[in-house]
């Protein structure tokens, strides 16, 4: 009978070893392993060999390990040269002469992404002329880039395991390193962002129906913050009823049904969402995959009923599993 049992438990072992022999587990990142995004938009993995940073903040300087840093979005960098070319050109905005101001303001609209902070805090100035122009570089220069090139933030924004800083990172060059290239230094200068490998939010949250598909202007703040060029990625599950009146007619799942018609904010029953309280709406469905061009947080709704009265009101909700940026909401 002993040597039975030692059998049978000698076959479990072995199954389990075979098993999880079998299993395919995703390799954990390892310590300071990074995505760094380059100006151009590309992106390249390596792992960062500083081992901390120097943050000049309005308090004084801090000094952080890179090992608890898990972001890093940097500010506005143009060159000492391109500074003082786009400052002079500024400062010519308000020439007397009329010739001068038009070469000022084409100087600075050949400049392009550079130069948009310096003109959207120019298009503010008291001086009408200057205002004026300026709001016109502006325009120009958006017709003429992409959308995510162009920044009017100066400082890095740095997130840490404990709290996220905002400053200026003091080093001109982070050391890092690729199994290809070896050992390498990066210029600041030359990037947008950094992100840890493995920081990235994964959560699901309850899209109530009854709160979130009642008033074009309700919309639910996910709290997930996401940053220019992120993968996002958004699955959706679940019924709602948008007339509640027993029936069952008007139930839908996050696709929504186009055969309604439109509501005020979209297709009926689909589930929406958008990017910063400004960003344009975007349909979620049952499933949406992106690398975002906007900066903010994720705001989902669902789309109204076209109907006016009736029933109970929206009910139901969608189960939504958001796999993307951070994670900045207490849960």
């Amino acid at each position: 009978m002993r040597v039975c049992t030692w059998a049978v438990l000698t076959a479990f072992l072995l199954a389990g070893v075979a098993a999880a022999q079998g299993e395919k587990k995703k390799p954990l990142p390892k310590p300071n392993e990074v995505e760094v995004r380059l100006a151009d938009g590309s992106r390249v993995r390596m792992t960062l060999v500083q081992e901390t940073l120097d943050i000049i903040t309005k308090y004084g300087k801090l000094t952080v390990p890179t090992v608890d840093v898990r972001r890093i979005e940097f500010g506005i960098r143009p060159t000492d040269e391109l500074a003082r070319r786009v400052e002079d050109a500024i400062k010519r905005l308000a020439s007397d002469t009329f010739k001068e101001r038009e070469k000022a303001a084409n100087e600075l609209v050949a400049v392009g992404a550079p130069a948009f902070s310096a003109l959207v805090k120019a298009s503010r100035s008291k001086d009408l002329e200057v205002a004026q122009r300026a709001k016109a570089a502006v325009e120009r220069i958006r017709q003429k880039v992409p959308e995510g090139l162009l920044r009017t933030r100066d400082d890095d924004t740095i997130q840490t395991t404990e709290f996220t800083v905002a400053g200026r990172i003091s080093a001109t060059t982070i050391k890092a390193t690729t199994p290809v290239f070896g050992d390498t230094l990066l210029k600041v200068t030359d990037l947008r962002g950094i992100r840890w490998m493995g920081a990235t939010a994964e959560v699901e949250v309850s899209v109530d129906a009854a709160k979130y598909a009642a008033s074009p202007t309700s919309w639910m703040d996910t709290g997930i913050e996401l940053s220019m060029d992120d993968d996002l990625s958004i699955t959706a599950s679940g019924q709602v009823d948008l007339m509640s009146d027993g029936s069952g007619q008007y139930s839908t799942g996050p696709a929504g049904n186009q055969q309604w018609g439109r509501g005020q904010n979209g297709i009926p029953g689909a589930l929406m969402g958008k990017i910063s309280e400004n960003g344009p709406t975007f349909v979620v469905g049952e499933s949406y995959k992106t690398a975002v061009k906007r900066e903010g947080k994720l705001y989902l709704q669902i789309g109204m009923s076209p109907w006016r009265g009736g029933g109970n009101g929206p009910s139901g909700s969608f189960k939504v599993n958001i796999v993307g940026g951070r994670d900045t909401a207490e849960r």
